[in-house]
């Protein structure tokens, strides 16, 4: 079985250039990891310590070219240097899989309705995140809990999709499904 994981990040803005990641969340052996900081280098530094130590050789997401695309960006600015690279070039995008036929756009959210999967917890919209990120730096103390759910729940909604698309035979490599 690969070591493979579930991936998301929440961004103050959808440029890599000119906004920053605000927290990096995972699905790995049975748990949701998270790593958040008001400091992104040492977020960054982590999280690439964390997938170099548990020896990650796949990354799975919803749109996971957003992410990667803040990922490397984001390190690229500090100089933080991505050990096996080109295995992360071999991502699986689950968004990629289900909207092949050009009518079928779904979101996250529209394919777990779709397919029944419920990920119950209080939400905020992903479009949401900047406005609660901006909260949080004005001295919201609650808005950062709120980003880290809502990461929390797209997690597990991603990891709840992925074993849909896996029991359908459109996938063939396992995660810990526990």
């Amino acid at each position: 079985m690969e070591n493979i994981i579930v991936l998301d990040t929440e961004t103050t803005g959808l440029n890599p250039l000119t906004d920053r990641i605000i927290t990096i969340g995972l699905w790995h052996v049975n748990k949701f990891v998270k790593f958040v900081s008001n400091d992104e280098k040492e977020m960054l530094e982590n999280f690439w310590k964390f997938i170099s130590e548990n020896e990650i050789s796949k990354l799975i997401g919803f749109n996971i070219n957003f992410d990667w695309t803040f990922l490397k960006l984001r390190s690229m600015k500090y100089g933080i240097k991505i050990r096996y690279f080109k295995k992360y070039e071999e991502r699986v995008d689950l968004r990629r899989i289900l909207n092949s036929e050009p009518r079928a756009k779904g979101t996250l959210t529209d394919y777990c309705t779709f397919l029944g999967i419920d990920i119950p917890g209080e939400d905020i919209s992903g479009k949401d995140v900047p406005k609660v990120w901006e909260a949080h730096q004005n001295g919201d103390s609650n808005a950062l809990p709120r980003i880290v759910e809502h990461l929390q729940l797209d997690v597990l909604r991603t990891k709840a999709l992925y074993e849909k698309i896996l029991e359908s035979g459109m996938l063939d490599f396992k995660i810990d499904r526990s």
